[in-house]
């Protein structure tokens, strides 16, 4: 949320002021003041304090100014061995100040090193010398041997000026330099190991102001005063210094009415125990429950999250959830379930079950259920298509390498096709219902019959292959988690379907699905990210499949999104997309703090963000379709409003606004 002053991009952010010298003992301090360029609640001002010559950080003093009150900063480092100079203490003020609520919160630290090692293999550009009270008092031995690394570092830091562009240069250059000197045994070990310990004094939270004055050695702040002289007075039986507690009698727990339980029925509540029990109900009056289409008409529905765990090692996952269409009358239900090993395999066991409607396009994306609610009853426009899917699926998913998972699971769906049930509306519009099918070429009259919707049931055998290479990853205690890597992670899947067609001339078909894809988020910069993805792949023959089977992509066209999608084209209908040939996607996003919007005085201050987007899509026998868009994210911390330009062939085609709302 902050860009630091010594950050590599600093000097297009701050502007930085020599205010003078002092000396401490054997060192001169120099004292820079630092000042935002423009107004922004991601900058910070004050002054920091540095080593003469040496380039080391004496002490810091910042203060940021944003949205929710303001955050003062203040640090000291020390000579903790010859001269390098490491932090000893922290210590922050926050003052918050929001929607009516005020708030005062501080944290300090004291840290003392009890072993420093140096690493020999990162040296000082040469001229670094060892200066004191300004003296040199010798330069640093330095290989005569230099990496390109090293003399391009070397050649930049050597201008008088450096402008941006030789920032944000050299800032690659010393992580490169920084990786480089890392030894063998810590470049090639992908395990992160956790170095700190953290002890908790036993009745720390029972000793008085007294003994912690004594102890630290940052003298307690009068807001640590405030609250540990509040809680003596407690523990002395005072209630602010006027009401007597008598010591004899038991703590009053709260006492467990049939209101709050009625309470906790009718909105989301999570029941636990100390065995690692939990119980969650969705709620009566979740507005999540209730949903609309032509198909089912009205949806009443709730579900259930149960979860076990043993000694965290395994873990046990039942999420039910039951529904009723009120126009259909049908009850339709779910279950999603899993078991998990905390192994260093991350081994995974799943069933998934139910009998309800789904989305024709579900492996795609699909619209909302919500906003399809809201646009079917206020402006009948039914976007979703939907089908009648009775399914079972088991699956088992574990890592085989490090960062190589392998996903087998194998379904069977009896899928039966479904029409308009109701034509209710709240408000009447010039428009009527359109009928439960999707719009694309290849269910037209003139298309091929093989691919239209009927009756049918489906079986199938899913193979996934996921490859992140390079995954480090953090043991805890018999469970591993993966925390990233800098190569992009790579899948394959192959799935082989078999359809058995009802009707006057039954058949069984089998046909298989070949899917890559590859994709990567790329920090950048202070706040700033690169993300792209790319997926290609196709039928082996173009028979035995109906629509429902398609290559399926995620197309968003209503104005208002509620979920920050990754793979979405902004611009075509739902459904239009779907495609039965071989098909190449890439999408592509670049974010950044500082981009046109943000260089506006009023616009500056605020924490958003700006984006562009660039999406393609070929598939065969269809144009070249290309979406480029410019958005600006992060309105009052969860908004993007965007807008988004289509052509097909590179030919102009359509051009849209749209706002999305991440909640997800």
């Amino acid at each position: 949320m902050f860009i630091s002053p010594l950050s590599p991009e600093a000097f297009f952010h701050y502007k930085f002021k020599y205010l003078g010298l002092s000396s401490q003992g054997e060192y001169f301090i120099d004292k820079i003041e630092v000042t935002p360029k423009r107004k922004s609640q991601q900058l910070f001002e004050g002054t920091i304090y540095i080593i003469e010559d040496l380039w080391c950080l004496h002490s810091v003093d910042l203060v940021n100014d944003n949205i929710a009150g303001k955050v003062r900063v203040q640090q000291l480092y020390i000579p903790v061995q010859d001269d390098i100079w490491m932090p000893v203490s922290h210590k922050f003020d926050i003052d918050i100040s929001i929607i009516g609520v005020k708030a005062e919160a501080g944290y300090g630290s004291s840290i003392r090193y009890k072993e420093v090692k140096i690493n020999p293999n990162l040296q000082r550009p040469e001229g670094f010398g060892e200066y004191k009270a300004g003296k040199t008092t010798g330069i640093t031995e330095r290989d005569t041997a230099k990496t390109r690394t090293t003399r391009q570092i070397e050649t930049i830091i050597s201008k008088k000026e450096l402008t941006n562009r030789d920032m944000v240069k050299l800032s690659g250059l010393l992580n490169k330099q920084s990786k480089e000197s890392l030894p063998d045994s810590v470049k090639n070990n992908l395990e992160i190991k956790e170095t700190t310990t953290y002890v908790i004094e036993k009745d720390a939270d029972k000793k008085d102001s007294a003994w912690w004055a004594d102890i630290r050695p940052i003298p307690l702040s009068e807001k640590e005063l405030r609250s540990i002289q509040a809680a003596d007075s407690l523990k002395t039986g005072l209630s602010h210094g006027t009401q007597k507690t008598d010591s004899t009698k038991k703590p009053v727990e709260k006492k467990k009415g049939f209101f709050p339980f009625l309470g906790h029925i009718a909105f989301n509540h999570t029941w636990s125990d100390t065995s690692d029990f939990s119980f969650t109900n969705s709620g009566l009056f979740n507005i999540k429950n209730l949903s609309f289409n032509t198909v089912d008409g009205l949806i009443y529905g709730m579900d259930f999250r149960i979860n076990k765990a043993w000694n965290k090692k395994q873990r046990l996952g039942i999420y039910p959830a039951f529904l009723y269409g009120f126009s259909r009358e049908r009850f339709m239900w779910k279950l999603n379930s899993f078991f998990n090993f905390a192994n260093k395999s991350q081994t995974q066991i799943y069933l998934w079950a139910g009998s309800l409607t789904r989305d024709i396009n579900g492996a795609g994306g699909g619209i909302n259920p919500l906003i399809n609610s809201v646009t079917t009853l206020f402006l009948e426009s039914n976007f979703l298509k939907l089908y009648s899917g009775r399914y079972i699926t088991l699956g088992c998913k574990t890592e085989i390498a490090n960062g190589l998972y392998i996903d087998l699971r194998a379904g069977f769906e009896k899928r039966n096709i479904l029409t308009n049930s109701t034509s209710f509306t709240i408000i009447e519009t010039s428009r009527s219902y359109s009928d439960n099918v999707p719009v694309n070429s290849y269910l037209s009259l003139s298309a091929d019959p093989s691919y239209i919707l009927r009756d049918h049931n489906h079986g199938d055998f899913d193979l996934i292959l996921q490859y992140t290479p390079r995954m480090k990853y953090i043991m805890k205690g018999e469970s591993k988690q993966a925390i990233g890597s800098d190569w992009p992670t790579f899948s394959i899947s192959w799935k082989h379907g078999i359809n058995n067609f009802k009707g006057s001339n039954p058949s069984l078909e089998q046909y298989d699905l070949l899917r890559f894809e590859a994709f990567q988020l790329i920090p950048v910069g202070a706040m700033g990210e690169f993300r792209w993805r790319y997926r290609a792949g196709g039928f082996l023959k173009n028979t035995g499949f109906t629509f429902i089977d398609f290559n399926h992509f995620n197309a968003q066209p209503v104005a208002v999104l509620l979920r920050d999608y990754e793979d979405a084209f902004m611009l075509p209908d739902f459904y239009s997309l779907s495609s039965p040939e071989m098909f190449s996607e890439f999408h592509t996003k670049y974010t950044t703090p500082y981009l046109f919007l943000k260089l506006i005085p009023g616009l500056s201050k605020t924490l958003m963000r700006e984006n562009l987007s660039l999406s393609f899509l070929w598939s065969r026998y269809h144009e070249a379709y290309t979406e480029i868009g410019y958005s600006v994210s992060e309105i009052f911390l969860l908004g993007e409003l965007g807008v988004y330009a289509g052509f097909n062939n590179f030919s102009y085609n359509s051009i849209g606004l749209k706002l999305t709302l991440r909640f997800n």
